[in-house]
């Protein structure tokens, strides 16, 4: 209310002076026409009992009795009369003094002969035409006077107005700076949570108590996540600790009967041997797939950078030709683009994810294609195989962590449902994302799109 109230006094400053100076304009505008009508109409008297004076005063000329020189008396009387209210208007009392001078000369000779009195009717038609003129003079000074004054006034009311819309603009930034002050830090202290900083701003000590008391809830909500992070780490640590522990006991044991250092085994027991053997590899796999998950969650930001993908993929291939082998898979590997901008660790980890993927559910004795190419600014990734086609309802699922698939895998593995909730994340750090598409040359395709710096394309 104070920051709405700040801005809108000079608005309303503006208004009152605005208001003030077309009621000064308008009361000039009606007053003007009405004093030139008055100064016009007080003219036109005096050039009418002009005429009238000349007209009675020939006529006393010609009859001179005591009635023509009442008449005579009276006009000039009225003459004195109408002089009178014209000269309280204009400001050149000289013409008027000339014109009264005039006046008593006539009333002084018009008893006298008609050369005389021609003399003094002309000379004060003279000096009513000079009081006449100086009349319009000044009703055309006026009003020069009167568009100058308009032409100040709105230079005047134009700077005036700039002025005070310049100040309410200014007020409106300063208020809403104040304004939104507490909501930037509101925006800083999300930004810190978001990037996991275990140390966030300290509370404002000024401004609106609601958001004030939302930061502080903000506080304690990291705190919380803290709490919880670290319990879930603690836990992870500790469940990793306890399982490998027993595990590696298990597999020692488990290697010391097989080898039959403690006595010969039937053949029963080697078959319970061995189904020990597997589960235990499969545990094992299980607690690195969930510590690898782990790990993955940690990373909150891809070193993006421009790697040889030849170097990589030779990397890639020798790593897994074990796996392949025994599989029956032959790699068909088509790479458009020499160098690959991404990270180069999460990239690896999507390959090996995708292959252990492939391996588990695709159809042996057949190929896995990898294909990577750019398109409209956009790195992508193709990776395909041979295998029973995923359903378009169920696409989406299969990138949610522990989403495991009903189909049975082709590998003595259980698999945890993390495969492919880790491409997605790892495609995700990088500003991309993972998904199922058709193609024309093998069942099943994951996509993995990473953009290209907008510089870079």
């Amino acid at each position: 209310m104070l920051s709405f109230t700040l801005v809108l006094i000079p608005l309303v400053v503006l208004l009152w002076h605005s208001n003030s100076m077309l009621s000064k304009m308008a009361q000039t505008a009606a007053s003007e026409p009405i004093y030139a009508l008055s100064l016009a109409r007080n003219v036109n008297v005096l050039e009418g009992l002009m005429v009238d004076i000349e007209r009675v005063t020939r006529q006393n000329q010609v009859i001179q009795n005591d009635k023509t020189k009442t008449l005579v008396t009276n006009y000039f009387e009225r003459y004195e009369i109408a002089l009178q209210e014209l000269c309280a208007q204009i400001h050149d009392q000289q013409l008027c003094i000339d014109n009264r001078s005039s006046l008593n000369l006539l009333k002084s000779v018009y008893t006298a002969d008609e050369i005389r009195l021609d003399t003094a009717l002309s000379e004060l038609r003279q000096t009513l035409a000079q009081l006449k003129s100086g009349a319009s003079n000044q009703l055309d000074l006026r009003l020069a006077q009167q568009q100058s004054n308009i032409e100040k006034v709105k230079s005047r009311q134009v700077w005036f107005t700039a002025a005070l819309i310049t100040t309410s603009l200014l007020l409106a930034l300063y208020s809403s700076g104040k304004i939104l002050a507490p909501v930037r830090k509101l925006e800083i202290i999300i930004n810190e949570l978001a990037d996991k900083q275990h140390k966030l701003s300290a509370v404002s000590s000024s401004g609106p108590s609601e958001l004030i008391e939302l930061e502080q809830k903000l506080h304690f909500l990291a705190k919380r996540l803290n709490q919880l992070e670290n319990l879930r780490k603690a836990m992870l640590r500790h469940a990793a600790h306890e399982l490998k522990t027993p595990l590696a006991s298990i597999k020692e044991g488990c290697l010391l009967l097989s080898e039959q250092v403690l006595g010969e085994l039937n053949p029963a027991q080697l078959e319970v041997l061995s189904l020990l053997n597997s589960s235990g590899e499969r545990l094992e796999n299980l607690v690195e797939q969930l510590l690898d998950y782990n790990m993955l969650l940690q990373q909150s930001q891809a070193q993006l950078k421009f790697f040889n993908s030849d170097t990589m993929m030779q990397s890639f291939v020798t790593d897994n030709q074990l796996a392949l082998q025994q599989h029956q898979y032959q790699l068909q590997i088509d790479f458009q683009v020499d160098n690959l901008y991404a990270d180069e660790i999460l990239f690896r980890r999507i390959l090996d994810n995708l292959l252990s993927n492939a391996i588990a559910h695709g159809s042996p004795n057949s190929s896995i294609f990898i294909r990577v190419y750019h398109h409209e600014g956009t790195q992508i990734m193709e990776f395909a195989n041979k295998g029973v086609a995923i359903t378009t309802e169920n696409r989406e699922q299969y990138f949610k962590p522990f989403q495991r698939g009903s189909r049975p895998r082709h590998d003595r593995v259980s698999g945890s449902g993390l495969g492919l909730s880790i491409v997605a994340e790892c495609a995700a750090l990088m500003s991309g994302y993972a998904c199922f598409s058709d193609v024309n040359y093998a069942d099943v395709c994951v996509q993995v799109a990473i953009d290209l710096p907008k510089e870079i394309v």
